[in-house]
């Protein structure tokens, strides 16, 4: 019922010409959708990646005043999901990390990884997140990661094992371990 709600509002029912209206009742209709569906990652997947892109297109409307509030909107909006009710949906620690990195607000996307790796029930095989880390930081913080994920206790930590082995015989000597 509440997808088939949003997706009328994007439809423009109201018939408004101005694109930030349009954006703020589609917005207000997934904010009325989360206070039913909050244990649903998907739907605040959903109303970020549509702020995200109503960001994008006011933006290239000319209006960036409001295009960077929305986007500090988008950044609330997974501090409220993470913060909240999905403490431990991956998919919105990743999407949050993705989006602080478009930023280029790589202090945030290292926060945001911290408190993935902090969650006991997070699965800390994802490699992408540990190349993350060798491209941006220095190789000082590579070793700590490094350290951090061979001590966690969690019984996935095995299938990280062979890539990183694998990643750090090739690039050894660029290392400097």
């Amino acid at each position: 019922m509440w997808r088939k709600y949003i997706q009328w509002e994007k439809t423009n029912p109201s018939g408004t010409e101005e694109y930030a209206h349009f954006a703020r009742r589609v917005i207000f209709a997934y904010e009325q959708a989360l206070l039913c569906l909050g244990y649903y990652p998907d739907i605040w997947y959903e109303a970020s990646l549509f702020q995200q892109q109503a960001a994008v297109a006011l933006a290239e409307k000319g209006d960036v005043k409001l295009a960077a509030q929305m986007n500090a909107e988008v950044a609330q909006l997974f501090e409220r999901a993470i913060g909240g009710l999905l403490k431990d949906s991956q998919l919105l620690f990743f999407a949050y990390a993705d989006f602080e990195e478009e930023r280029m607000k790589y202090d945030n996307v290292r926060k945001i990884y911290d408190k993935l790796l902090a969650i006991e029930q997070a699965d800390p095989t994802l490699v992408s997140f540990y190349l993350f880390r060798c491209n941006c930081f220095s190789n000082y913080s590579v070793k700590l990661l490094w350290n951090v994920l061979f001590s966690l206790q969690n019984t996935a930590t095995h299938f990280i094992r062979f890539p990183l082995h694998y990643w750090e015989n090739c690039w050894r000597e660029s290392l400097e371990w």
